[in-house]
């Protein structure tokens, strides 16, 4: 069972001393009408974290927003941004999703008199930057929640802390910042345990009773009628939303967030996705032969095609059908960069801070980061890459998800016992991964494969169906916040009689 389930609300905000600290000092501001600037991460999570802050900050002081773009020189806090902040009036920054790693620049911002307060949630440098106050749940420290949140549910907790939360119910205080922290959570794949689990649970709803997100679902012709889940918004929104352009002081995602957009430019783009999304489970296929080709076991890819946004979802599924650890080149805003997708323990952490110099910038978690390369070092880092897959090859070969399976049934009609205990486990994502059921005898349409996902309700009034056909199947169960099942087809192979 999920860890959330020994853990029955979310920390509650009142109970983490450094964030009152921070909130304090915000509240100050706020109060002394200083210029507060918020500096965010060109991700969703790192942009649903600034939607978070100036939510929390609207009306109450001038804000202004910098979201560092894809091409910067390096990842986290900029001295001459930092110069261009100033000159626009802030004294206080707020980093978020970011920051932690910013030794020299922490030093230079106080050394301008611009006070810092950093939020984030990835892993600690050896040494840690000079700040007013520095919240990141990595950080031991009594009443904590989680160290796995993601950046986003570090700013949700931060907000609700300027708020004076104290609530049990603090997260169904404010829809719209939950709904967005359940989106970044979803998204950076950060374990659905704890607070995390609770935060995506309460957040379902919102997102899908979203004002913006309806707009967005009306403008396109996307249907929630049936609910949300984690694996139906990577699906749906994920790859749209990371389509948006930073240009610095203004994001193209963030303003959809706001409900500021162009629908004809969104059309767009979500036309340019679809096309690529029909084309997803080609591209995870052909990738997939040609990673298994190789016997590194560290997986480099190259495709300069891909759009941007498609990734990180296809090196997913690359690592999902391999097994093994992978990473995806491609191009973005004109410089090569790359996603990398694992399971622990192999470390993407440790393998880009030891190869930092080919990078401009780099940062993630231990099963998936990303990064962007040093124009001209391209051949050099894909060299250095293939000897780090050979220096540790059994860890590569250890770090395998589970084939456990949690349910090994008949027919379908069986799987009707464990439904109640499989709404009470749902969200699911990573450290919390859907029901895995085994199938003797499961009716399919003739031409299913692999990939596939039906409506529960549909096939149990389909298993009599003549034209179906009978299946040894493999799969796992997903579950809405509207509490309707889907199936998902992992392996399958006709019975013959």
């Amino acid at each position: 069972m999920p860890e959330n389930h020994t853990t029955p609300r979310p920390a509650n905000p009142a109970d983490w001393a450094s964030l009152q600290k921070a909130a304090a000092i915000i509240n100050r501001a706020c109060r002394e009408k200083r210029g507060i600037a918020i500096w965010g991460h060109d991700d969703i999570d790192g942009i649903a974290s600034v939607a978070i802050m100036l939510d929390a900050l609207r009306g109450k002081t001038e804000v202004i927003y910098y979201i560092p773009p894809k091409s910067v020189t390096h990842y986290g806090l900029d001295r001459e941004v930092i110069d261009q902040l100033l000159a626009r009036g802030a004294s206080l920054l707020i980093t978020v999703d970011s920051g932690i790693s910013s030794i020299d620049e922490a030093e230079y911002a106080a050394a301008k008199g611009l006070e810092l307060i950093i939020t984030d949630h990835h892993e600690l440098p050896p040494r840690l930057p000079k700040a007013v106050c520095l919240l990141n749940p990595k950080i031991p420290e009594e009443g904590r929640p989680t160290p796995h949140l993601a950046g986003a549910g570090v700013a949700l907790y931060l907000a609700a802390a300027m708020d004076g939360e104290s609530r049990e119910d603090w997260l169904n205080q404010h829809p719209q910042r939950t709904a967005w922290a359940a989106l970044a959570t979803v998204t950076d794949r950060v374990p659905m345990t704890s607070e995390n689990w609770h935060i995506v649970r309460s957040g379902l709803g919102f997102i899908d009773g979203n004002e913006v997100i309806g707009r967005l679902n009306d403008l396109l012709g996307i249907s929630s009628e049936q609910g949300l889940s984690p694996r139906i918004i990577s699906q749906t929104y994920v790859s749209l939303l990371s389509s948006g352009i930073s240009q610095g002081f203004r994001h193209e995602t963030l303003e959809l967030l706001q409900g500021d957009f162009d629908p004809q430019h969104w059309q767009e783009l979500y036309s340019e996705e679809q096309l690529w999304l029909n084309r997803m489970e080609e591209q995870v296929a052909a990738k997939t032969e040609k990673a298994l080709a190789d016997p590194n076991p560290l997986k480099v890819l190259e495709d300069d095609q891909l759009p941007w946004s498609l990734v990180g979802p296809v090196a997913g599924g690359v690592r999902d059908r391999t097994g093994l650890p992978v990473i995806i080149l491609g191009r973005k805003n004109g410089l090569t960069a790359g996603e990398c997708r694992g399971f622990e323990p192999f470390d993407f952490v440790a393998l880009l801070n030891e190869l930092k110099r080919f990078f401009l910038q780099h940062g993630g978690h231990k099963p998936a980061a990303g990064f962007t390369v040093l124009e001209g070092r391209e051949k050099e880092l894909i060299e250095a890459l293939r000897k780090y897959g050979t220096k540790d090859p059994a860890l590569i070969l250890k770090a395998k998800p589970s084939k456990k399976t949690d349910h090994k049934l008949v027919r379908l009609s069986e799987i009707d016992a464990a439904l109640p205990e499989i709404l009470l486990r749902a969200p699911f994502g990573p450290a919390n991964q859907p029901p895995v059921c085994e199938f003797d005898n499961l009716l399919l349409p003739k031409y299913s494969q692999p990939g596939d996902r039906y409506w529960l309700r549909y096939l149990m009034a389909s298993q009599k169906n003549q034209d179906f056909v009978s299946c040894k199947c493999r799969c796992t169960l997903d579950v809405t916040h509207k509490d309707i099942f889907y199936l998902d087809i992992l392996e399958l192979k006709a019975n013959k009689y």
